[in-house]
């Protein structure tokens, strides 16, 4: 399975956990997703994770608990995957500030890979970091 098709398999399980009203979902364990999942928990969006032992005591899955707001609503709407195995979408840092202008108004945040690590839209801005887009929250 290839690292792009686990992030995709990753965030559908988020979102389809969100969707059915689950308190948590397994994904498989990996530290491309670890670091997806500590944006994901420093942005507010999940209330946390945890490792998942098995006989051999490896860990394989993990444990990721939804979050929802006071009235029972999912706290992510919806997830686009914008970078594909297929087709890499990059961006630089002015480009990431477009973005975020075009959906001030919106409840958006954008996964950034960079040179320096998976980090949020807002986080990559601030340190001066393009690089590429792995998918987008509202």
């Amino acid at each position: 399975m290839s690292l792009n098709y686990l992030v995709s398999d990753t965030l559908a399980r988020i979102q389809n956990g969100l969707t059915a009203n689950l308190t948590s979902i397994e994904v498989l364990n990996s530290n491309y997703i670890v670091k997806i999942l500590n944006v994901l928990y420093t942005e507010g969006f999940i209330l946390g994770y945890q490792f998942i032992k098995t006989n051999e005591s490896v860990q394989k899955y993990i444990q990721v608990y939804l979050k929802y707001n006071l009235y029972g609503k999912p706290l992510i709407n919806h997830i686009t995957i914008l970078s594909t195995p297929g087709l890499r979408k990059y961006v630089t840092v002015t480009e990431l500030i477009q973005l975020r202008k075009q959906n001030i108004t919106l409840n958006n945040l954008y996964i950034v890979s960079t040179s320096q690590g998976v980090m949020s839209d807002l986080k990559a801005i601030q340190t001066n970091l393009g690089g590429e887009l792995i998918c987008k929250i509202n």
